[in-house]
């Protein structure tokens, strides 16, 4: 099949609501020269759309050189991308005989029927674009580095790979967040067996790679090879300078030839007292040796996350958090302003109260957004409470759930492990205060093997809430082997932190003797500790254990002085 010329797509563009069938109501976003806003590369040209009807930018693929069976690959990429719930990609959608233009390889009529390929526009710069525009901003470049560790990890967990990474097909947006965009030599599970349609940028990729080598580990050596380079540009930015120009990185493809002549090579070895860099260096020269990544350990690429947090920043998100504190205050009030027979006072009075209270949430609303549009995890984790929480007036799980994920991906634990949660789930309970369905079985189905990814992110930076979910991985098995050892190794880590849940389980597995052997005395110490932190579950089983005897000698007084403290919703 012949395809149009670049000019005859523009122009057929030009006048989209005529030439176009299902897509008639896209039109292209011009530029300063009235000219359709657009890129083009070796089998494609990409217009910049907006739909008229809901405003949102879209990418519009138009093809310019036939690839055998693309058609099918599209419909099995569409299919895969759209059980993955991630700020990473996004949705497409590819449209058969869509758009009509006019060219000269046309039939006889002058005009004939192209295929497009529709997704997302994502507002973003490629990955080298974007370090030299920043080559001065240590910290921006440390944090740019952490996130696409999490990035990577993420990625190497999926069952399918993009088959082109490439600093080009990496934008990085505004908030330092990361989108892989053009999906044509991507891998999925029902390609397997079959060759690749693309090979990616001989930049990139291993030298060994060839049509053959088509599955879920073609991703391993670009994503090594960036990771260990942005860790080495965080540490000496000048070498953005003087490798990162051409959009490479540290190595291109005469580097992969033979690395005793690179120069990237000898400076990367005056750098490898850094114990990061070198634990990476030695991952990359593993997977450049074996083509994959899976005799590395995984948990090697998650780097130490340098803080997001800058003190004015800090200062914004904390009275945030006043705001709400005052908002949940002012509405302890209204409680005794309800009843069947409120006097019109009290109804002035309630109403008033309610006023208030949203005037506190608007602001501290406020003071999220304004830190979150920076870039900042703890912010952006924040407004995902904010909405999860506060918003029981008008419920927003979806936007709660977006912003837990745009944290998670900048990295933040406490998000992570949300995020987790709600795949362990399929929806999220809020902290257990709902006793119904909140997010809906149809909105985030459960995916056992996403939320055990997010819980060892989160785990990996020593969070606690996580440690104790990811123990319970390992206590019930499925998704993972049953490993008493490693749940009980899990709990303790975070019972150490402090995590009340965490002791409560710890001191079950030894009244129990699950995992260890049973030691009541154990048994009552953390109940204890748990207990003293108010936790409503470990009051009630120390009570037990001063009740009957158990680690402890009998005595029912103090049964009763630890059962009078159990909160009321717990009884």
């Amino acid at each position: 099949m012949n395809y149009p010329l670049i000019s005859e797509y523009i122009e057929a563009i030009k006048a989209a609501e005529d030439n176009f069938k299902e897509l008639a109501n896209l039109r292209p976003v011009l530029g300063d020269d009235g000219q359709p806003v657009m890129t083009s590369g070796n089998f494609a040209v990409v217009f910049k759309m907006q739909d008229v009807e809901t405003g949102n930018f879209y990418a519009l693929k138009c093809f310019t050189k036939e690839q055998e069976g693309r058609g099918e690959a599209y419909k099995q990429i569409s299919h895969e991308l759209e059980k993955v719930f991630s700020n990473y990609v996004t949705k497409i959608r590819y449209y058969e005989k869509e758009l009509i233009v006019d060219t000269k390889f046309s039939n006889e009529k002058g005009t004939a029927e192209f295929p497009v390929l529709l997704m997302k526009w994502v507002e973003g710069k490629p990955l080298c674009t974007y370090l030299q525009d920043n080559c001065g901003d240590i910290i921006l470049l440390e944090k740019l580095c952490f996130n696409f560790s999490v990035f990577s990890y993420w990625l190497l967990n999926q069952p399918f790979a993009h088959g082109d990474i490439q600093s080009d097909n990496i934008l990085i947006k505004k908030d330092g967040s990361i989108v892989l965009v053009d999906y044509d030599g991507m891998y999925v599970p029902a390609m397997k067996g079959q060759s690749a349609r693309e090979l990616g940028s001989p930049d990139f990729r291993h030298p060994l790679r060839f049509e053959k080598n088509f599955d879920k580990q073609i991703d391993d050596f670009p994503l090594l090879l960036i990771l260990m380079s942005l860790k080495a540009i965080s540490i000496k930015p000048e070498l953005i300078g003087k490798y990162c120009a051409n959009g490479t990185m540290l190595f291109s493809r005469e580097d992969f030839v033979n690395f005793g002549f690179s120069t990237a090579f000898t400076d990367l070895q005056d750098m490898l007292d850094n114990k990061e860099l070198c634990r990476l260096f030695g991952a990359f020269i593993t997977v450049y040796a074996d083509r994959t990544i899976k005799s590395v350990s995984l948990n090697s690429i998650i780097l130490e996350n340098p803080s997001p947090i800058i003190p004015s920043e800090e200062g914004i998100i904390d009275q945030g958090w006043k705001y709400l504190a005052k908002s949940q205050e002012v509405l302890a009030d209204d409680i005794f302003l309800c009843g069947p027979q409120r006097t019109e006072e009290q109804l002035f009075k309630q109403n008033e109260i309610r006023s208030l209270s949203k005037k506190y949430k608007e602001k501290a609303f406020q003071c999220f957004l304004k830190v979150a549009k920076q870039g900042n995890a703890k912010a952006q984790y924040a407004l995902g409470v904010y909405f999860d929480i506060y918003c029981y007036d008008n419920p927003a799980p979806e936007l709660a759930y977006e912003y837990y994920l745009i944290a998670a991906e900048h990295g933040y634990p406490p998000a992570q492990e949300m995020v987790g949660r709600i795949f362990y789930s399929g929806y999220h309970k809020v902290y257990n205060r709902f006793p119904f369905n909140l997010w809906g079985t149809d909105t985030i189905p459960i995916n056992s093997k996403n939320a055990l990814l997010w819980y060892s992110l989160a785990a990996e930076q020593g969070d606690a809430n996580a440690l104790y979910s990811l123990g319970n991985c390992y206590i019930k098995g499925g998704v993972v082997s049953q490993s008493y050892d490693k749940a009980i190794d899990l709990f303790t880590k975070a019972a150490e932190q402090a995590n009340s849940r965490a002791q409560v389980t710890l001191g079950d597995c030894y009244a129990e003797g699950k995992g260890v052997p049973m030691d009541w005395k154990k048994a009552v110490l953390w109940y204890t500790k748990a207990a003293e932190q108010g936790e409503d579950e470990g009051m009630d089983k120390l009570a037990l254990c001063y009740e009957k005897g158990l680690g402890v000698p009998r005595d029912m007084n103090k049964a009763k002085e630890w059962r009078a403290k159990i909160s009321f919703e717990y009884r």
